[in-house]
């Protein structure tokens, strides 16, 4: 407790920066990459945490290079590429078969739109 925060490691910042978010109890959390850095056990308070505020109807905005976590945690995801949205895809099922068709779009924008 007695330590400043830049003496933290890189999970516990996560969730010091996470909670700070939540303080004011916002109806949108906007986070990028919520799950870096975090071990097991930070990745399941993450996970129960967000379902929890889905479930009350308050939505959350990630951004995320994890499949897994997207296909997990989200309804809908944007592929945003060069600055713009390309495609929105809705998430019908939480499965990997989901995963793997999330993933097959994400390669396909990362070849079609990649910089020589």
């Amino acid at each position: 407790w007695n330590q400043p925060i830049r003496t933290y490691s890189k999970g516990m910042k996560q969730r010091t920066s996470i909670a700070y978010a939540l303080a004011g109890q916002p109806e949108w959390l906007i986070l990028d990459e919520p799950m870096s850095g975090l071990d097991a056990m930070g990745r399941k308070h993450m996970v129960d945490l967000f379902k929890k505020r889905k479930i009350s109807g308050l939505s959350t905005l990630m951004c995320s290079h994890s499949v897994t976590d997207l296909v997990r945690l989200c309804d809908k995801v944007h592929i945003i590429s060069m600055g713009k949205m390309c495609e929105t895809l809705d998430i019908k099922e939480h499965s990997m078969i989901e995963a793997e068709l999330l993933e097959q779009r994400l390669v396909h924008w990362s070849a079609d739109h990649a910089i020589d």
